[in-house]
C-alpha cells in the first residue's frame, strides 16, 4: 500500500531518531539508535 508521510529526523549528540507522520498527522512508525559518531580530530 503506497502512502503519503513526512519523515522527521532528530539527529542529536547522543541519539539518532525517525517519525514518519502522516497527513492527518498521525505517527506510523517510528525508530531510534544511539549516535555511534567519532569525535572529530580537531576536537581531542
Amino acid at each position: 500500500m503506497k502512502q503519503d508521510v513526512i519523515l522527521v529526523l532528530d539527529c542529536g549528540a547522543t541519539n539518532v531518531r525517525a517519525i514518519a507522520v502522516d497527513r492527518q498527522g498521525k505517527i506510523v512508525a517510528r525508530a531510534s539508535t544511539a549516535n555511534a559518531s567519532d569525535i572529530a580530530a580537531e576536537n581531542s
